[in-house]
């Protein structure tokens, strides 16, 4: 019952993998220059600094930097300049254009060598599948709604505007790891369902009758046909 779903999720995550380490040209957590006025160079960020952490959280991507400052509060940098490990607290700036809130550094790509490739790859196949987790937490919340949701007929307009085959592969990748994940929910009839059946059956220690079981598969069925309609309604109103 597993499997399926397992299945799934290590197939995207492979593919992900392979097309970000494939692809090269990451951008380091190093200084390269900060931007006259800005946050960074009012706190006297020098080029040439490395981000580790943020607000005592280790970071190794530029995305995991950006995630913290979007906030727009103040946070303490943790920076290594020179094999000295520094402390500095830093207060976002609002860009007026963008509305975002930067630090104002622009950081040195890393180098293009098997082993950076592999490193960088690693953690942002890792900030990949932790963003899908991270998205059913809000849609578990009520942070997203079901008009937010995206079913076959939306996939496959996303697909028919993929510009090049990593594009294709990369939705390829999306899908396949959100099919896995999906299908490991515990809600009948998924494959995570009939698992959480299993488990309620070994606590009680006897098979739950088969009309009962019937009854919950069905009503499970008929909950995920009705969100299917939705969502494919809205999709159709998207496109059209």
């Amino acid at each position: 019952m597993l499997a399926g779903g397992s299945v799934n999720i290590i197939f995207g995550l492979t593919v992900y993998f392979l097309l970000v380490t494939g692809s090269g040209n990451f951008i380091s957590t190093t200084v390269d220059t900060t931007i006259e006025n800005s946050a960074a160079q009012i706190a006297e960020i020098q080029p040439g600094d490395k981000i580790i952490a943020v607000n005592g959280k280790k970071v190794r991507l530029k995305s995991d930097i950006d995630k913290i400052v979007r906030q727009g509060k103040e946070i303490t940098l943790q920076i290594e300049r020179q094999s000295n490990i520094l402390e500095i607290n830093i207060i976002p700036q609002k860009d007026e254009e963008t509305n975002y809130y930067m630090l104002g550094i622009m950081f040195k790509m890393a180098e293009n060598d098997f082993s950076t490739n592999i490193y960088y790859g690693f953690w942002n196949t890792a900030r990949f599948a932790s963003s899908i987790m991270e998205n059913l937490k809000e849609l578990f919340t009520g942070n997203i709604g079901i008009n937010q949701f995206t079913g076959p007929i939306g996939i496959s307009e996303v697909v028919t505007q993929t510009e090049n085959t990593m594009q294709y592969i990369y939705i390829l990748a999306v899908v396949s790891l959100s099919l896995g994940v999906t299908n490991l929910l515990p809600f009948p009839p998924l494959d995570g369902g009939k698992v959480l059946i299993l488990l309620i059956e070994s606590i009680i220690r006897r098979p739950i009758k088969e009309n009962i079981n019937n009854a919950i598969q069905m009503t499970g069925f008929l909950a995920i046909m009705a969100l299917a309609v939705v969502v494919t309604y809205n999709d159709v109103l998207r496109i059209f």
